[in-house]
């Protein structure tokens, strides 16, 4: 009695060690070599590699720069005169150095626009978050690291410290320091000041912003309007005494830093009280377009400050 049987012989293939960890957004590249008694071997890849890694079966070569820390098993196949081997790696990919960061931020001005992206990684998902209230007031931050402004940039001149975090996908975060200065654009409001009435109490208060309050209030010496004059500190007020327009210019002075200062160019025209001006709407009208282009003719000029 005979029995017939069939031995296959797997060839013992050797694979090549690869390192068991890389680091995400860092170049990466290894060899994967398959050797045995018979030859020459085909590679195939078998399951999913790290995003940003791919093997090329010429060269064999595992190569890219991966994105996404994880861990990621994949099997590598080698056939030779239709006899395969299977052999099973493993490759942990680490969480990305940390993000470097210049904590010195470019300037801004008070109450001026203001845009600055911090880094952004050439891979890999990051996402930048503030903690509520931490950011100067006006500036507002982007997931993906846009630092701008609302509206305006603090309306405080100052020099603000603060912090952002910046966290890789599915990695710790990391804790950024920044630095803003934001110098002075002190300006003054209303832009224009209303008419005042010859021997009518006159009042108009002066609001100053995007400097460092407190502030004190200035004028060249005899250039308001006869009878006015600024007092309390941000009040022009008084009785007007002359009749005319009057240029002057308000400056604007951070008590705790003098170096932070606005002026304002101003013009307040005294008119002759309305109980004088004809009743008839017509006639008022004509009377008082031809007073402003007389008293526009003889106003008075600032001098230099």
């Amino acid at each position: 009695m005979s029995k017939d049987y069939t031995i296959v012989i797997h060839p013992v293939v050797a694979f090549s060690d690869l390192p068991s960890s890389a680091k995400a957004c860092t170049p990466y590249c290894e060899t994967i070599t398959a050797t045995g008694c018979t030859k020459p071997y085909d590679l195939e890849i078998e399951g999913s590699l790290p995003p940003g890694l791919t093997f090329d079966k010429k060269t064999r070569n595992l190569c890219g720069t991966p994105t996404t820390p994880g861990t990621y098993p994949f099997i590598v196949v080698a056939t030779a005169r239709g006899v395969s081997e299977r052999h099973q790696y493993t490759l942990e990919i680490l969480c990305p150095d940390p993000l470097t960061v210049d904590p010195e931020l470019p300037q801004a001005t008070a109450c001026s626009t203001y845009q600055h992206q911090l880094p952004k990684p050439d891979c890999g998902d990051y996402v930048y978050t503030s903690t509520p209230g931490s950011l100067p007031v006006g500036l507002m931050l982007s997931p993906g690291g846009l630092l701008s402004s609302i509206t305006d940039v603090p309306t405080v001149a100052g020099s603000y410290y603060f912090s952002v975090t910046v966290t890789p996908t599915g990695c710790p975060p990391q804790i950024v320091p920044l630095h803003l200065i934001v110098v002075c654009n002190v300006t003054i409001s209303p832009p224009n000041l209303p008419l005042a009435l010859l021997g009518v109490p006159y009042s108009k208060t002066l609001i100053a912003s995007c400097g460092k309050p407190p502030y004190v209030f200035s004028t060249a010496p005899g250039t308001l309007p006869p009878g006015l004059s600024l007092f309390p500190n941000d009040t022009i007020s008084g009785v007007p005494a002359a009749a005319g327009c009057f240029h002057f210019t308000v400056r604007a002075t951070s008590v705790t830093d003098p170096s932070c200062f606005g002026d304002h160019e101003y013009v307040i025209c005294v008119l002759p009280p309305t109980t004088d001006v004809p009743a008839v709407s017509g006639w008022g009208i004509v009377l008082l377009g031809f007073f402003l282009t007389i008293v526009g003719i003889v106003s008075i000029r600032r001098p230099g400050w």
